[in-house]
């Protein structure tokens, strides 16, 4: 997954879309352990592939964490809260056809709402009244202040959760915590999504391979190398 984008037109993609939005599920919150493992980028492309599919569709930006979806899409922020009727007025229409779009609150702290599931479930209830699908981008599990919206209060209002992790990046004592912190909170976890963009490609792989025979075929290995780097099929993007 490379940072910032990914197509809706992606393999990959198009499977956890297939498992999640595609197959009933209606509410999906998309979540992290610690931040910039790729919740924002999963949660837009997701959003934009249920629309793509005819679905009247809802993105909210509920991390306080990094708020993006606001500059992503060029739309402005206000103070809403999901105890009254405000957010009604502060759900945008994007530029792209059955995309709705809840950018990030400009204050939480005032409002004890973001933090009781059966508020947050109220108000996911009110949205599924207007559209077909849900999606929610949530701050870092592990981030709790007051600042942020706590993302296990949200996934327990969804009815399905995505945690995606960082290969490489990810601790692991991090990931076993944002479970248990899912768990205690009652939220349903659909699976993980293993981002593996700081993973070597299988070019980097194939020419690091070859160094092993620089000591029998240098000029050979060198000339693989170039053939490899120069290879547009082994250079394809995670």
């Amino acid at each position: 997954m490379q940072p910032g984008t990914l197509p809706i037109h992606y393999a990959e993609l198009e499977a956890i879309h297939g498992r999640t939005l595609g197959n009933g599920t209606r509410a999906l919150a998309v979540a992290s352990a610690i931040g910039g493992e790729g919740t924002t980028t999963l949660a837009r492309a997701l959003a934009e592939r249920a629309a793509a599919s005819g679905k009247q569709t809802l993105l909210v930006d509920l991390n306080l964490e990094h708020p993006s979806l606001h500059t992503h899409y060029a739309l402005g922020r206000c103070d809403w809260s999901p105890e009254t009727a405000v957010e009604s007025q502060a759900i945008l229409r994007s530029d792209i056809p059955g995309l709705d779009v809840l950018t990030a609150p400009t204050r939480v702290t005032d409002h004890w709402g973001f933090r009781d599931p059966a508020t947050l479930r109220g108000a996911l209830e009110s949205w599924l009244e207007r559209y077909d699908r849900v999606v929610v981008d949530t701050s870092p599990l592990t981030r709790r202040n007051r600042r942020n919206v706590p993302a296990d209060t949200v996934c327990s209002a969804c009815s399905s959760t995505l945690l995606v992790v960082l290969a490489a990046r990810t601790p692991e004592s991090q990931l076993v915590e944002s479970r248990q912190l899912l768990d205690a909170a009652g939220a349903e976890l659909a699976g993980a999504v293993l981002n593996d963009r700081h993973l070597p490609g299988l070019a980097s792989e194939l020419m690091r391979e070859t160094r092993r025979l620089d000591h029998l075929m240098p000029r050979t290995m060198a000339w693989l190398r170039q053939r490899i780097a120069g290879s547009n099929l082994l250079n394809q993007p995670i």
